[in-house]
Order: C-alpha cells, then structure tokens, then sequence
C-alpha cells in the first residue's frame, strides 16, 4: 500500500470518528447521559410525588391529564425505540409537569392584567407538549428544522382545542424552543442543565417574551407600574445575552482575542438602551410623570424599602459573605485525606450561603414587602447573569477574580477550566 492510500484511509478514518462523535453528544445533547437518567431513582420519587399533588388538587385542568398523556406516548416511544434519550422517562414527566402543575395550582392568585396577558396553564401545558416532541426528535443530534416548522404548526393548529389564543402561543413557543436549544446544546452548556433546569427557564423565557408582546401590543394597559419596569428590566437581561452571543460570534471571527470584551460591550449597550427607555421610552403613560427611571428612584426610597436597602441586607450580605469566605478558606487549609470530610465541609459551607438567603428574604415578607422583594431579586438576578456572563466569556480582569472565589465552592460537577456555568446544586456529590 503506498503512502497517499495510507493517508487516505486514515483521513477516512478521522472523518468516520468524527461522524460517530457527533452522534454520541447528539444523544446526550439534553444534558444528561440516557444510561444515568435511565437509573437515577429519585425520579421515580419525583415522579410519584407530581402525581399525588395532581390527585389531591382541588380542580385538574384538563390541559394537566393532557401532558400526562403525552408522557405516556413519549414512554411507549422510549420503550419501543432504544434509540431515544431516556428511555426510561427518567426526570422528563418531573420537567415538563413542573410548571403547568404550578401554574395552576396558583392560577386564582394571578392578577387579571397578567391574566389578560395570556398567562395560563394551558400555555405552559402546549410547552411542555412541544418538550416531549423535541425529546423524542433529538435522538438524531438536534431538532431537525422542517420537523421543528411541523410541531409548531400542530401545536398551533391544537390552540383552539387548549383555549390558548395563537399569537402569544407562537411567540411562547418560539421563545422556549430557542431557549432549550441554548440550554441543551452540547458546544455551549448542554452539560450544565439538568432536563427539569433547562425547561423550567425556557418556559419562564417563553411566558416572558409572551406577556411583554401582548403587553406592549395594548401599550401595557392596566399593568401597575412595579410589573411594567420588572418586565422591561427582564427583557433587558434577555437582550444582554443576545447581544452577548452576537458580539462574541463577530469578535471572535473578525478580531481575535478581542472577544473577551464582548460581554463588558453587550452589558454597556444594554445598560444605554435600559437608561433610554427609562428616561423616554414608550409605553411609559402608567408611571407618574411618565419617566419610569423617576418613578424607580421614588419607589425605592419609600421609608420600609430604604431601611432594607441601606441598613439591613447590606449589613447581612457583608457579614454572610465574608464569614462564609473566611471559613471556607480556613477549612482549604485543613490538610485531610479523608475524601468524606472534604466534600462534607465543602458541603456545609455551601448551605451557609441558604441560611443567609433565608435571612435576607424572611423579613421583607413577614413585614409584607413582598413586591419589593420581588423586585430587588430580579436585579439580584440580572447582576450575577452578567457577572457569570463575563466569567464565562473570559471579561479581561473580571474573569480571573470570579474564578478564584467561585472555585471554592465547586465540586468536579462544575468545571470552570472548560467554561462551565456555575449553577445551583442542593445534592450532594455522593449521589
């Protein structure tokens, strides 16, 4: 055999290795291994326990059983097809019945305005429909786009059935589709959702895009100030991601290592276009005086609320924050082999930081400041997604300083050094 046959077949051989890799992340792109979630038992647990809650509801929504029974068909399907993830089922009926079971257990505390905004369980429920689609079609790698066309047209076509109106069952599906496949993509963070994490935020994305559409499309009439400012807020934290993926996709083509500055310019574009609308935006008739940002300052200044802000929750969050540094880092110093006791400590300290959101939250709500609770945990929430925004894109000064304090709380589930999110994990790593 000569030498350009060998390099031949090797190339053939790259490629082959290459085509069965795709293969393999394209069945594990909802974020979790079929084999794993297949023997997880607490999703039996989970499972059970949605659907004793379901049992013992007061009213059950037809749209609730309708889920159930598109889980159903989807583990047939599983069963059927050893092909598909999570042939077991395993934690897909806990994420795709999370949110309408939710959503209707609370449905008569709804304010009518958010009500208006076709806010239901019956949207949420079409959503959790097109969860078990996309499910079943992702064995191949990803949603095929003429098969992803196909499911939205059905969905709609059922919107009459559903009692769901068209339009913000469009923009809510759209909005969730696009959002999982952030969540779940195997070159972005596919391995750092869990499926119930994944859905239950793309859901929320897709409820936002389409409470602010129909919202905007009646100039926000009979919205209270507090949930016109909360839901602009919120799409700006939607706009500083999007803003983010674009800046970084032309920064890192065109300019080099001058994408790391991506996230710092989205933040400042997003930050300008915010003040705008703040000072003179549209859709701005509700706030007294018509400027939303005067009307901000105004409400946070009230007696109750500046007590919270300039008293009470710093005091908390210096205190909570700097002890649970100082005894994380007295503990790293502790020499152990004992490979219990460290995830243990490294357990404890991560649980200090609950008790702490414990004490900042309990009082405002005991004291009936929910809605200024409310708000501020909005603006909590935006501050960190641009802080982990910059860690994760590398930010020049602000990347390596977050690393170094996040990296005492990780276990080997989170590794920063391949650009992983830092998120939430209440189990422990003996699981």
């Amino acid at each position: 055999m000569s030498d350009n046959d060998i390099a031949e077949t090797r190339g053939v051989l790259r490629q082959r290795s290459s085509s069965v890799s795709k293969a393999a992340a394209g069945e594990r792109h909802l974020g979790a291994d079929a084999e794993e979630l297949s023997k997880a038992p607490t999703h039996h647990v989970e499972n059970g326990l949605l659907l004793v809650t379901l049992l013992v509801m007061p009213s059950r929504p037809s749209c609730l059983w309708a889920v159930t029974a598109g889980y159903g068909a989807f583990l047939l399907m599983g069963r059927r097809s050893p092909a598909l993830v999570c042939r077991e089922g395993g934690g897909v009926l806990f994420a795709v019945l999370l949110g309408p079971l939710l959503s209707a257990a609370y449905q008569d505390e709804v304010p009518r305005w958010l009500r208006d905004a076709a806010v239901s369980p019956e949207l949420l429920a079409m959503g959790s429909l097109q969860v078990l689609l996309d499910v079943s079609l992702a064995v191949g790698g990803g949603w095929p786009l003429t098969a992803a066309m196909a499911s939205l047209v059905v969905l709609a076509g059922l919107s009459p059935v559903m009692g769901v109106e068209v339009r913000p069952l469009v923009i809510f599906l759209v909005a969730q589709r696009l959002c999982c496949r952030w969540c779940f993509s195997q070159e972005r963070f596919g391995r750092c959702f869990s499926l119930a994490e994944g859905v239950f935020w793309s859901q929320m994305t897709g409820l936002l895009c389409a409470a602010f559409a129909e919202g905007w499309q009646t100039c926000f009439e009979d919205w209270p100030p507090l949930a016109i400012f909360c839901s602009f807020l919120a799409i700006s934290g939607l706009i500083f991601l999007v803003m983010t993926h674009g800046c970084h996709a032309l920064l890192s083509r065109f300019a080099g290592e001058a994408y790391r500055w991506s996230s710092l310019a989205a933040a400042a574009g997003t930050i300008v276009l915010f003040a705008v609308w703040g000072l003179t935006g549209p859709c701005a008739s509700s706030f007294p005086g018509g400027v939303p940002l005067v009307w901000f300052v105004q409400y946070i200044t009230e007696g109750p609320h500046l007590r919270l802000l300039l008293l009470q929750w710093p005091c908390l969050m210096v205190c909570g924050i700097a002890g649970a540094g100082v005894f994380s880092s007295w503990l790293g110093s502790q020499q152990s082999s004992d490979g219990r006791r460290v995830k243990r400590d490294q357990i404890f300290v991560r649980k200090a930081f609950h008790a702490l959101a414990i004490s900042l939250f309990g009082p405002p709500l005991l004291m009936g400041q929910a809605s200024f609770l409310g708000l501020s945990q909005l603006i909590a929430s935006l501050l960190f997604i641009g802080l982990e925004t910059c860690r994760v894109c590398r930010a020049p000064v602000l990347a390596d300083a977050l690393n170094g304090f996040v990296a005492r709380y990780l276990d080997k589930r989170e590794d920063i050094s391949r650009g992983d999110l830092v998120l939430t994990h209440p189990r422990s790593e003996e699981r």
